[in-house]
């Protein structure tokens, strides 16, 4: 665990105007948005995500997906080799009745 970091990570999927989300969100104290297209992804502190959560849906913003998940803190780059063994892993493990959830560090290489 202690290469994770527990955070808050709210989505809001093809919002109709992304600045106003984004400020929205800010005002909550949200530590990081980021954008791709109408999308947002949204990175609070685990305690703050339902106070954003319910301050988004209050302006009416659809918030798509809430979770706590953990994040990295030092990714580790495997090649394209490597990569294909830990998803079979990955997959294997959550088959498994006694796996929650499966949480790794590893990223893709950049041609993947």
């Amino acid at each position: 665990a202690w290469q994770f970091a527990r955070q808050g990570l709210l989505s809001v999927e093809r919002a109709p105007n992304p600045d106003e989300v984004e400020l929205a969100a800010i005002d909550q104290g949200a530590l990081e948005v980021s954008r791709e297209g109408g999308d947002l992804d949204i990175v609070t502190a685990p305690g703050q995500l339902k106070a954003t959560e319910a301050a988004l849906i209050a302006r009416g913003i659809t918030v798509t997906s809430v979770e706590v998940t953990n994040v990295p803190t030092q990714p580790v780059s495997l090649d394209a080799g490597a990569m294909e063994k830990l998803a079979r892993l990955i997959e294997e493990l959550e088959e498994h009745d006694d796996v929650v959830e499966v949480t790794t560090n590893a990223s893709p290489p950049e041609s993947i």
